[in-house]
């Protein structure tokens, strides 16, 4: 769950530095940022994929309250 927030604020930053550094134009340079994002929805996708094959059997409850 922390890398859905690492991912886009880590992509805010790196867009920042590499534009104050004139590494990267300003003008283009936010699409770091939706690159960011995609890379977040990749990683959403993966985890929903690696965690859809467990299946979650309910156990009967052997409490008895006689």
């Amino acid at each position: 769950i922390n890398y859905l927030l690492y991912i886009p604020a880590a992509a805010a930053m790196l867009y920042v530095v590499l534009g104050a550094q004139s590494v990267v134009p300003w003008t283009p340079g936010w699409l770091i940022v939706i690159l960011g994002v995609l890379a977040d929805l990749a990683v959403m996708a993966g985890v929903i994929i690696n965690n859809s094959r467990y299946v979650y059997k309910q156990e009967d409850d052997e409490w008895n309250e006689d």
